[in-house]
C-alpha cells in the first residue's frame, strides 16, 4: 500500500484509520497509529504527558451522591477499555454498573 506524501512532514505524526460497513456507514474498527520519520522516535510527544483535558459527563438519570462520598462503584464495564482522541473529536463512551445500597443512582 502506497501513503499520499506529506508536503511538510514532521518528525512524529498520527494516523487514524477507519473501517465502515458498506450498508449503513457505521464504524466496524477504527485504529490510530502513532508514527515518525524513518530514524526519528518519539521524544517530541514527551510535554504531552502532563496534558489534563476535559470530560463531559451525562447520566440518563439524576444521580445524587454526596461530594465527600467515598463509595465504591464495582463491578464497573466500559464500552470501549482504550481509545486515542485527536484534537476536536469526541468519542462516547458508555459506563455501566450499580451503585451501593444506600447510594442513589
Amino acid at each position: 500500500m502506497k501513503y499520499p506524501e506529506s508536503k511538510n512532514p514532521k518528525l512524529v505524526y498520527f494516523l487514524l484509520l477507519k473501517h465502515y460497513h458498506t450498508s449503513d456507514y457505521g464504524i466496524l474498527s477504527r485504529n490510530f497509529y502513532w508514527l515518525h520519520l524513518f530514524g526519528g522516535d518519539y521524544k517530541l510527544l514527551e510535554p504531552y504527558g502532563m496534558k489534563k483535558i476535559t470530560l463531559e459527563i451525562t447520566s440518563k438519570g439524576s444521580p445524587i451522591i454526596p461530594d465527600n462520598s467515598t463509595a465504591r462503584f464495582l463491578p464497573v464495564h466500559y464500552s470501549d477499555n482504550c481509545f486515542l482522541l485527536v484534537s476536536s473529536k469526541v468519542i462516547p463512551i458508555k459506563i455501566t454498573f450499580k451503585g451501593p445500597p444506600g447510594v442513589m443512582l
